[in-house]
């Protein structure tokens, strides 16, 4: 976890050279304020589904699923052929491995934006057409296009039966590679530390290469929360 201006610059240095080497993966997390990604935040979402309450999946609680899957498609449609900066800027880094937990679809317009057509991960199914020339984007979370693959409720997150081993891929480069995590709120009770790092990036090794959360002004304690797992 970056927690100090210091700690940033020491930490490029080392994620150039990852970068170089092709053993840099980023994960872009849905905790990302608009202004930077084009589409509203996971806790934007949240409110939005059920005022006063800032997690998604505590938002889609006892809720029928057609209600959260509604309101996501609504709140995404002014949004839907959105590009962020920050998409902008991971495309332009020209790395092998990208994953997103957001539910849009900015990452991969702009890696097509710079002339870079991803393998699109989303299901099982996909890997039969996955291409070992192009670079991998694993939509951990589901796609918008593909209503039924939307991961939004704790059963979501618990049964991923058609991503078996898409998972285990991912795994697998999870151990291998140092991973760069931005937009991933990393405090205990958020969605990401809960049930996306909970049920889908839990490797028994953690991140094997090392890896560094970018989040503002992190508390000591959250910074040895974290630290404690990776």
């Amino acid at each position: 976890m970056s927690s100090a201006p210091a700690e940033s610059t020491i930490a490029i240095p080392t994620l150039v050279e990852e970068a170089k080497n092709g053993r840099l993966a980023l994960l872009i997390g849905a905790d990302l304020d608009r202004e930077l990604t084009g589409v509203p935040s996971a806790r934007d979402l949240a409110l939005g589904l059920s005022p006063e309450v800032a997690s998604l999946v505590e938002a889609a609680r006892g809720k029928a699923r057609w209600r959260p899957v509604s309101h996501l498609c609504n709140a995404m449609d002014s949004a839907s052929e959105s590009v962020g900066p920050l998409h902008a800027a991971a495309a332009r880094l020209r790395l092998w491995s990208y994953a997103t937990a957001a539910y849009d679809g900015g990452l991969q317009r702009a890696l097509k934006t710079d002339h870079v057509e991803p393998n699109l991960l989303i299901e099982d199914s996909d890997l039969i057409e996955r291409h070992s020339g192009r670079p991998d984007l694993f939509k951990l979370c589901g796609d918008m296009q593909r209503l039924h693959s939307l991961v939004i409720s704790e059963a979501d997150y618990r049964h991923q039966d058609d991503r078996k081993d898409l998972l285990k891929m991912l795994r697998g480069w999870l151990k291998e590679k140092t991973v760069l995590l931005i937009g991933c709120d990393p405090a205990p009770e958020s969605d990401f530390a809960r049930h996306l790092y909970g049920y889908i990036l839990t490797t028994p090794d953690g991140f094997g290469g090392g890896a560094f959360l970018v989040w503002p002004e992190p508390s000591e304690s959250l910074v040895a929360w974290w630290q404690q797992y990776n």
